[in-house]
C-alpha cells in the first residue's frame, strides 16, 4: 500500500508497503452490470462497496451510469471494454505496487467521479 511519508511536501515520498486491507475493501475493484442496466461497485472481494448513514443503517450503493458507453468503458477497463464486468485492475498492475500503476488507477476513479449513485437498503 502506498502511504506518504515526511513531515511536509517538499520532503514526502511515497513508501509501497504496509496498511493492506484497505485497498481491498474500500475501494473500487470492479463494476458489475445489474440485470436492470445499473452498474454495482465492488471491492476486491467482490463485495458491494457500502457506507452508514448518519443513523447507521448500512446502505449499499448502486451506481447508475448513465453514459456508460463503450468508449468509457474501454477507458475503465484493463482489458476491452468489459461487457457485464469492468475491471478497473488485475493482479498485474495493481494500484499499490508502483507509481505508475497508482496512477493510471487514479485516473479511472476521477471517471467513475462524473457519476451519481442510488442508494438501496437492504
Amino acid at each position: 500500500m502506498i502511504k506518504a511519508t515526511g513531515n511536509s511536501p517538499e520532503q514526502s515520498r511515497y513508501d509501497f508497503e504496509c496498511m493492506t486491507g484497505v485497498r481491498e475493501t474500500l475501494f473500487p475493484y470492479c463494476l458489475k452490470k445489474q440485470e436492470d442496466g445499473r452498474w454495482r461497485l465492488l471491492n476486491r472481494n467482490y463485495q458491494p462497496i457500502c457506507h452508514l448513514t448518519h443513523d447507521r443503517t448500512e446502505v449499499r450503493s448502486i451506481f447508475c451510469l448513465k453514459g456508460l458507453g463503450p468508449r468509457t468503458r474501454r477507458k475503465l477497463c484493463v482489458h476491452g471494454d468489459g461487457g457485464d464486468i469492468i475491471y478497473l485492475y488485475n493482479d498485474g498492475c495493481v494500484p499499490t505496487t508502483s507509481r505508475e500503476n497508482m496512477e493510471r488507477y487514479l485516473k479511472k476513479l476521477a471517471i467513475l467521479m462524473r457519476f451519481e449513485t442510488r442508494e438501496e437498503r437492504y
